[in-house]
């Protein structure tokens, strides 16, 4: 239990305090953390509450810590995709994949590229006036 919040949330809370100071000394920054769309009420699923809570978790620090850290010109966004197709949930019942990618607005899964890129955007300097964006 206490595994999947040290690596979804507390692990993630720790690293993101760290680079924010180095960042509030120079007076900008991009944070981006990772999520997923599930958490955001898309699908819930049965037997994965700490995943789905460590998420959801982290989902609101990343607000809050939006908040606190656009004084110091540092924008924090989470990236919160839907569902992607990996070998970590390829046993995912095919019903449940299906209710997953026809509750997203695209009625469609991403890959990991589609990842790689919304964290490649709010990651950079094109991306200097949005926060705490999913």
């Amino acid at each position: 239990m206490r595994k999947i919040f040290d690596v979804n949330f507390f692990g993630t809370l720790l690293f993101t305090q760290y680079v924010a100071r180095h960042m509030a000394g120079q007076k900008e920054g991009q944070i981006v953390n990772i999520a997923s769309v599930r958490d955001m009420e898309i699908e819930i699923e049965e037997g994965n509450i700490l995943y789905g809570a460590s998420k959801a978790s982290l989902i609101y620090a990343t607000k809050v810590m939006a908040k606190e850290l656009c004084h110091y010109n540092i924008s924090v966004n989470v990236v919160a995709p839907g569902y992607i197709p990996t070998d970590i949930n390829a046993d995912k019942p095919e019903a449940l994949i299906h209710n997953i990618v026809q509750k997203t607005s695209l009625r469609q899964h991403g890959n990991v590229i589609d990842v790689v890129n919304a964290v490649a955007f709010f990651g950079s300097s094109i991306n200097s006036w949005t926060d705490h964006a999913s």
